[in-house]
């Protein structure tokens, strides 16, 4: 018996929008078996913005490969041709440190988990 295998599932929930931001929360893992997911749900959000940002809480994404990254860019491309700032908000350790060795902690906008847009510590 040969037992597959599946990745874990990208969650992606709508926390807030308001006229200045909309706040997504993804929860597991982005690489290659789920980037399609987030690329799906940051398009169709952006559809609805014109202008301010969208604020994707990463907090509880445990892991990011290189397709996770290409999908962020591709993104932040589509978002910047709205108006809109995309923006990824408390990544972990070790997030932060992909985003950091691959010098992408300016151009995503990534914030601490400082800043917390729906209210949450």
């Amino acid at each position: 018996m040969v037992a597959t295998i599946l990745p874990p599932p990208l969650d992606i929930q709508h926390v807030h929008r308001d006229t200045a931001r909309t706040v997504l929360r993804a929860v597991g893992e982005i690489d290659l078996g789920t980037c399609a997911t987030l690329h799906r749900c940051l398009i169709e959000t952006l559809r609805h913005r014109d202008g301010g940002e969208v604020v994707v809480d990463v907090s509880e994404v445990s892991f990011l490969s290189a397709a996770g990254i290409n999908t962020l860019l591709a993104c932040r491309a589509a978002a910047r041709r709205r108006g809109v700032a995309l923006v990824l908000d408390g990544p972990p350790p070790p997030v932060y440190r992909v985003l950091d060795v691959t010098g992408l902690l300016d151009v995503l906008g990534v914030r601490r988990g400082l800043d917390r847009p729906d209210g949450r510590d």
